[in-house]
């Protein structure tokens, strides 16, 4: 078995460097080109509820104004992005580390990593975990029948 492994990847190398044409690279496209691309090679859009759904919701909306990704498309006219043009983040940054406007100022204080910790906050909640609604206010609770059980492990003997 390792003999076959072992000569199917070294065929494929040779493949490789002998017909370098083969392989497709990656062609410079404008905003409009990818999204076209984008749009042929994405399936269809899902329009019915999933099989995992709660019965009695209703069908999950990619915003409150489109019910499909096509139909959000559609609506606002946006192109992807030149990702070229985006700043690389590689790493996560430094949590004691303050970023102003370039000069990264070290966390020595308790102020200071108050402040920070404020901005970590601020900036998962925006990306990562979205606002959380206030409590609602009109909640009133009454009491329409009361059960009362048997002790033990809940069953009936």
């Amino acid at each position: 078995m390792k003999i076959k492994s072992s000569f199917l990847a070294v065929s494929s190398i040779m493949v490789q460097l002998m017909f370098p044409f083969l392989l497709p690279g990656q062609v410079d496209l404008t905003p409009k080109q990818y999204l076209d691309r984008l749009m042929k090679v994405t399936p269809e859009d899902v329009t019915k509820p999933s099989g995992d759904q709660l019965p009695g919701t209703p069908p999950a909306h990619i915003s409150p104004q489109d019910f499909l990704w096509r139909d959000w498309l559609k609506r606002t006219g946006e192109l992807p992005p030149d990702f070229d043009q985006m700043p690389s983040l590689p790493f996560l940054p430094d949590p004691l580390i303050i970023d102003e406007g370039g000069k990264n100022i070290p966390v020595e204080t308790t102020q200071q990593w108050q402040m920070k910790r404020s901005q970590m906050m601020q900036q998962t909640q925006h990306w990562i975990t979205g606002t959380i609604p206030p409590p609602p206010g009109n909640i009133t609770v009454e009491l329409l029948e009361e059960i009362e059980q048997p002790a033990g492990d809940g069953r009936n003997n």
